[in-house]
């Protein structure tokens, strides 16, 4: 038999993150036969049953006063609305996305730290710089709150009128026409190798560090594509002209422009935003936190917010959201490893 001191010794020579996954799940599988004989302890009904019983960190690996800031603000006031616990945004920048995700981690799983991120950061980011963060198997997806799509905007310089002209343009005139990204590696990059490799173009990328560039050199004639939501003021006002919609829906700004599946652009992941935990968050939490996602994307200013922004409410639940994760993860990985882009 092995003395309490010798246990003691064996059990603290164990490397402290390996002690800590055991006291917790110890503590699950106390707790729940606990309950299974009908024995509450004292507040472990209000850490699962009765959440959110206290405020809410939401963090957001971007700076404050963008667009999905702003959605995300007005999100966190309907979730106050309806749980009766402030939501707070957290804004924490830095390194692709992971300062954020080191955040969200390092705080304990018990749903009162979500992480909020688009497809670029959670599927795109990790796979084409080197991470000490894996968010496929760091986190758990709660839910997908919105999606938000691009179209083909052209400068007012570049002759083609139409889709077709354009594809046709660019044909007869190889590694010519430009398109403009946020920079290597980032979900418009992809989105710029998609659409080469589906009409068999060769464009030339032009990497930007700013949105803001980009519409300067479209706007002056320096660049002649972008694909990005921003311009949608700018081909309002007739500054440059969008000529097709990379979604399979009909366009609310532009009805006349064809959408994707018109265009015969086969599917590509879309840019969705979702919530995210940490790996070990209880089930009934991530449950009930997506319930409440699910209810507040179904209020009526929150929509005309997402529509301000050129987004539109998206809800998939935990297990439809994480297939979609895990699958769109894989198709950013295969076009990046077979396009070999990658930043040091």
């Amino acid at each position: 038999m092995i003395s309490a001191t010798v246990a003691s010794r064996r059990f603290y020579s164990i490397p402290f993150h390996a002690r800590h996954r055991s006291i917790r799940a110890f503590a699950r599988i106390f707790a729940a036969a606990l309950l299974a004989a009908g024995v509450t302890l004292p507040g472990a009904a209000g850490a699962e049953g009765a959440y959110p019983a206290r405020p809410v960190r939401i963090i957001w690996p971007f700076s404050a006063g963008g667009d999905v800031d702003g959605v995300l603000r007005s999100m966190a006031q309907v979730l106050q609305q309806s749980t009766g616990q402030s939501y707070v945004i957290e804004n924490k920048t830095g390194a692709a996305g992971v300062l954020a995700m080191q955040a969200t981690l390092s705080s304990p799983a018990d749903g009162y730290t979500l992480l909020a991120a688009p497809v670029g950061v959670m599927a795109v980011a990790p796979q084409v710089r080197k991470s000490p963060v894996d968010p496929l198997t760091a986190f758990t997806p709660v839910c997908r709150f919105a999606e938000t799509a691009g179209y083909v905007f052209v400068g007012n310089h570049v002759k083609a009128k139409t889709f077709k002209e354009l594809i046709d343009h660019a044909k007869a005139n190889p590694n010519k026409l430009s398109y403009g990204s946020g920079g290597i590696g980032t979900q418009i990059h992809l989105t710029g190798t998609m659409f080469e490799r589906a009409y068999g173009l060769n464009l030339l990328h032009v990497p930007y560090k700013g949105a803001a560039d980009s519409v300067a050199d479209i706007l002056s004639g320096r660049l002649d594509i972008m694909f990005d939501s921003t311009l949608i003021p700018y081909a309002k006002s007739g500054k440059v002209r969008a000529l097709a919609y990379l979604a399979p829906k009909k366009p609310e700004d532009f009805p006349d422009v064809p959408n994707r599946d018109q265009i015969g652009l086969p599917p590509m992941p879309s840019a969705w935003f979702g919530l995210f935990v940490p790996n070990g968050t209880p089930q009934p939490v991530i449950d009930r936190a997506a319930l409440e996602c699910e209810k507040a994307v179904q209020n009526k200013d929150l929509l005309e917010r997402m529509k301000t922004f050129a987004m539109w409410p998206s809800y998939a639940g935990p297990k439809a959201f994480g297939e979609l994760y895990r699958k769109d993860y894989k198709t950013f990985g295969d076009i990046i490893r077979s396009a070999n882009i990658s930043i040091e």
